[in-house]
């Protein structure tokens, strides 16, 4: 066999060698991803943090009668959106975005909510 086809053969096979290694890398990457969002799902599920909506009357409700939380803070964004915080004296709480047509939708929600004391125009 002359140099040449030897050439040949070997590059091919780095080529064929280069691409099983290009898909071993990319089988990986996609395991990975399926894995990762998997384990962001069941960690947003379970922490309760998927996006809820209803009436605000309903999700105020269930704050109170589940959680006792009542209403701590609220304001507005962009003249459009009320903010309201929902807070207990175990320390849960949640932040409701309500829309002009009456729905609100659970943004977040946690625990160990701690009071700061702030004065206005001050610096915490």
């Amino acid at each position: 066999m002359d140099q040449r086809k030897i050439d040949e053969a070997l590059s091919g096979r780095a080529h064929d060698e280069k691409c099983s290694l290009c898909t071993a890398v990319k089988w990986f990457v996609a395991i990975g991803a399926v894995i990762l969002l998997f384990a962001v799902l069941a960690t947003a599920a379970e922490a309760g943090h998927i996006l809820q909506c209803g009436p605000h009357d309903r999700i105020v409700n269930r704050l109170s009668e589940k959680y006792q939380e009542a209403r701590k803070a609220t304001g507005t964004v962009n003249d459009n959106q009320v903010m309201e915080i929902f807070v207990s004296k175990s320390g849960t709480w949640t932040v409701l975005s309500i829309s002009p047509d009456g729905a609100a939708c659970v943004v977040a929600a946690g625990k160990n909510w701690r009071d700061v004391p702030w004065e206005p125009g001050t610096q915490s």
